[in-house]
């Protein structure tokens, strides 16, 4: 079975600014590369161990103009994707927690993406 038959959720390719807070408590700037309401797809500098809890900051974009909503989840890494030539990983991480009307953001951002596509 392929990685992409065992995700549950719809995955929509991104490329949002965000920042990672890691378990020594140090903040890193990170892109989103692609999100789902199961998780992100993050590319970070290094790899970090799977199983790793971090927390994720980023900004969910609106039609409006200068206008996002924060997200801030509690996430834990369980991929990486070492790219060539030191170009760092893409790591894959699944939330764990995050408010109610962050969720919905999410929830709506990926349903009118859906529809758009």
């Amino acid at each position: 079975m392929s990685e992409q038959d065992r995700r549950e959720s719809q995955r929509i390719n991104v490329h949002w600014k965000g920042r990672i807070i890691l378990p020594n408590h140090s903040i890193h700037n990170i892109t989103i590369v692609n999100v789902s309401l199961g998780g992100l797809g993050v590319h970070y500098s290094n790899a970090i161990a799977a199983g790793t809890l971090i927390s994720i900051e980023f900004f969910i974009p609106h039609q409006r103009i200068n206008q996002a909503d924060r997200v801030r989840a509690k996430t834990r890494v369980t991929f990486n994707t070492i790219l060539s030539e030191n170009r760092g990983a893409i790591v894959g991480v699944t939330f764990m927690k995050f408010n109610g009307e962050e969720k919905n953001n999410l929830v709506e951002f990926i349903n009118n993406t859906s529809e758009e596509e």
